[in-house]
C-alpha cells in the first residue's frame, strides 16, 4: 500500500488562490490510508481554552513555534509540505 501512495502523490492538487490549504486524496492513497477519497482542506478552525480544537488555529496554538523553528514560513506551509510528501 505504501507504494500505491508514492505512485499517487502527484495527484494532490493545490488551489494556490484559496486562503486555506486544499488537496485531493486519490483513490489509491485513500485505500493505503484507510480513508475516503476526495477533496480535503485545512480550515481555519478554532483553539479552545482547554487545549482542544481543530484546524489551522489549533495547529498554530499547539505547534506553531515548533513548525517555524523547523524552517517553515507558516503552519499552512508546513501542512502543504506534509501532504505533498506523504511517503
Amino acid at each position: 500500500m505504501a507504494q500505491a501512495m508514492r505512485n499517487n502523490v502527484h495527484r494532490v492538487q493545490w488551489d494556490r488562490l484559496a486562503p486555506a490549504v486544499r488537496a485531493q486524496i486519490a483513490q489509491a492513497m485513500a485505500l493505503a490510508m484507510r480513508r475516503q477519497a476526495g477533496k480535503i482542506r485545512l480550515q481555519r478552525g478554532v483553539q479552545n481554552a482547554n487545549g482542544t480544537g481543530w484546524g489551522l488555529a489549533h495547529i498554530e496554538a499547539r505547534h506553531g513555534r515548533e513548525i517555524r523553528s523547523a524552517g517553515f514560513e507558516s503552519v499552512a506551509a508546513f501542512v502543504a509540505d506534509a501532504v505533498r510528501h506523504v511517503d
